[in-house]
């Protein structure tokens, strides 16, 4: 039995007559006993393990392996498939494609390995295209000119890569604005480069009619003479163009824009598509109510300065009939001009009118603005060039105006220049204008007047008085040529090594150039000014204890 134990035992074989049953271990009453001495070995039998189906299995990448399994067996325990250990591959071997061992192990209750038994799965690279779904219908009528949607993807897997939605290529050829039958692509391919391909089809149609419409009113009234242009009608359609639909359009008109009477323009649109045809009309009443035409010759408006004589151009007149119309002037230029020379600012008007034979009149109006475009004129009284000493107090000689139409007195005259700010303040170069505007708002100037404040301390505006009695430098220096094509020399009369500033600045205080800085190691200076505009320049000369200011004229 399974459960002798191991080692030397006695096995009793009794025999006993057919109807006494036999006494464990003890004397029958018929019959006999044979005793054998048995030595129980430890049971070492390995169990066996048999694959079920094939040692080697193929599938395609992508595919679910299911494994047939094994059956274990113990020549002492019997079938042991339960304690089978079944070590995979690893997880989603599957999924790429090699060669795979699947192992099968498995113990007795007494501890007996069996030898261990392999399956080989060999995966196979992906050759199943994926699974591609789209919406139907497959063929599709659409309305020319609506907005199309192509049918959605409703499925795109792959044994391999799953959802590849996101992969699926839509060639939609579909043009919705044109006519025809189209053709939508829809195309997945998987990684392993399997392509799955579905169609569908648009079917582009045009079933609405085109419309036609009158531009303008429906009812024209035209003058006599005059040429009669159509105001044509406006085609439409939601799919032929402009162009394509006129080519159907027919226009019946026995329109005369030389005679009166009522006539009858019809127009007639064949639709291209469905071959229908529409209709609208109009009726044109040539009538003769049309006033003469009355046009300004030149402008509209004349500005004409005060004093001057209006140089009237007149109108231009034409009518439908009647010929050599003349016209009449009126309004209140020529009442307060007859004569037509303006003596009084303000805006006036003329006034052409025209009467024709049939006792229609037409006007126009001209505006004469006169006005007064003469500045002032303003001169400088005195000297333009003033000498002052430091903190003396200046009164400007004035300037003389003159206007050609308003009183002195009405204008207004102001002063300006950097002399107002400064004063006699400061020592240096300073300009003083005066500014006139008339009531019109014309503004004029006068030049500047050059005002030089000096060292209320060196001569002419102090008198030496003691051993250290100055010479003016004034007299020690000279320019000329002066006036000037730019080029002067300067002779400057002064002592050798005598510290001595010579510079050149324009009426606007703006330093030119410097002739010299410094200690003197000369006495004549050629400048050369020929790059400035010409005009008035103020050459200065100052020493440690002078300052003098020479005036330059380039012209």
């Amino acid at each position: 039995p399974t459960t002798a134990k191991t080692g030397a035992t006695i096995m009793r074989i009794a025999v006993n007559d057919g109807s006494f049953k036999n006494i464990i271990c003890g004397q029958n009453e018929y019959g006999e006993y044979e005793d054998y001495r048995i030595y129980i070995a430890p049971y070492l039998t390995l169990p066996v393990i048999e694959l079920v189906g094939a040692d080697t299995i193929t599938i395609e990448q992508g595919t679910v392996y299911n494994d047939s399994g094994v059956i274990a067996t113990s020549r002492l325990y019997g079938t042991i498939t339960s304690s089978v250990i079944v070590t995979m591959p690893i997880s989603g071997f599957n999924l790429v494609p090699g060669t795979y061992k699947i192992a099968y192990n498995v113990k007795d209750p007494a501890n007996n390995e069996a030898k261990t038994v392999y399956r080989v799965v060999v995966v196979n690279k992906d050759l199943t295209a994926p699974i591609l779904t789209v919406a139907k219908p497959d063929t599709i009528t659409l309305q020319v000119g609506k907005t199309f949607t192509p049918p959605a993807v409703l499925v795109a897997n792959d044994l391999v890569d799953g959802d590849v939605t996101g992969a699926v290529s839509i060639a939609n050829g579909v043009n919705s604005a044109v006519i025809g039958f189209y053709t939508i692509t829809y195309t997945v391919t998987d990684r392993s480069g399997n392509t799955t391909t579905q169609y569908r089809y648009v079917s582009v149609i045009d079933t609405i009619m085109p419309t036609l419409v009158l531009n303008g009113s429906a009812n024209i009234t035209l003058e006599v003479g005059t040429p009669y242009t159509d105001l044509d009608v406006t085609v439409k359609d939601n799919y032929y163009s402009e162009a394509e639909l006129r080519k159907n359009l027919a226009i019946q008109s026995n329109v005369n824009e030389n005679a009166v009477g009522t006539y009858t323009i019809v127009y007639t649109l064949t639709d291209p598509f469905t071959g229908k045809t529409i209709s609208v009309s109009r009726t044109v009443e040539v009538k003769d109510t049309q006033k003469p035409i009355v046009t300004l010759v030149g402008d509209t408006a004349i500005t004409l300065d005060v004093f001057q004589t209006l140089n009237d151009p007149g109108v231009k007149v034409t009518d439908n009939y009647d010929k050599n119309l003349t016209y009449k002037t009126s309004g209140n230029f020529y009442a307060a001009f007859p004569n037509g020379r303006a003596t009084t600012l303000g805006s006036y008007q003329v006034i052409y009118t025209v009467t024709d034979a049939s006792g229609n009149t037409s006007t126009i109006t001209r505006t004469i603005n006169v006005v007064d475009r003469i500045a002032p004129v303003l001169v400088l009284t005195g000297d333009p060039n003033v000498n002052i000493c430091r903190w003396t107090t200046y009164n400007d000689l004035g300037v003389d105006v003159t206007d050609n139409y308003d009183k002195t007195s009405e204008l207004v005259i102001t002063q300006e220049g950097n002399f107002l700010t400064e004063g006699s303040k400061m020592e240096g170069i300073f300009n003083l204008r005066y500014k006139a505007v008339d009531k019109s708002g014309n503004v004029a100037y006068s030049d500047y007047r050059q005002i030089n404040v000096r060292n209320p301390y060196e001569f002419p505006c102090a008198t030496a008085t003691s051993i250290g009695e100055q010479v003016s430098i004034e007299k020690l220096v000279k320019v000329y040529p002066n006036p000037n094509a730019g080029k002067f020399t300067v002779e400057a009369n002064l002592p050798v090594n005598e510290q001595v500033r010579i510079s050149v600045t324009n009426l606007l205080g703006q330093e030119v150039t410097v002739i010299s800085n410094g200690a003197l190691d000369k006495n004549t200076f050629s400048v050369d000014l020929s790059n400035q505009n010409a005009g008035v320049y103020m050459l200065t000369i100052s020493t440690a204890k002078q300052t003098v200011t020479k005036r330059v004229v380039i012209t």
